[in-house]
């Protein structure tokens, strides 16, 4: 039954880990996406129009506060990605005492 229980839970955590994973190379994606896209505009020349979507509606505005939108968003995208590596270090330092636990387990059958 222990034996069970610790393999239910090593299968959780090794699932989560991989959650995280796939989340942190997501984030990832999405930061040089928006790198990317602040070098294009920051490129441009400062009185060119430019048009932000709200809904289904394309409204005209300033180059300075679309630039600094992104760098919002940039930064945002770090502090989760951040968040998604301290994440991935406790869920492994879990995966491996689970790990511990089932090897000592099997040893003291």
């Amino acid at each position: 039954k222990e034996i069970a229980e610790l393999y239910e839970r090593a299968i959780e955590q090794t699932e989560a880990l991989r959650k995280a994973q796939q989340q942190e190379r997501l984030r990832s994606i999405q930061k040089q996406r928006l790198n990317l896209t602040k070098e294009e505009v920051s490129s441009l020349p400062d009185e060119t129009v430019m048009y932000k979507s709200v809904g289904k509606a394309y409204f005209a505005w300033p180059k300075s506060e679309i630039v600094s939108g992104i760098e919002s968003k940039i930064k945002a995208n770090d502090a989760e990605i951040d968040n998604l590596k301290k994440q991935q270090e406790a869920i492994a330092l879990k995966v491996k005492d689970t790990e511990s636990q089932f090897k000592d387990l099997k040893l003291a059958a």
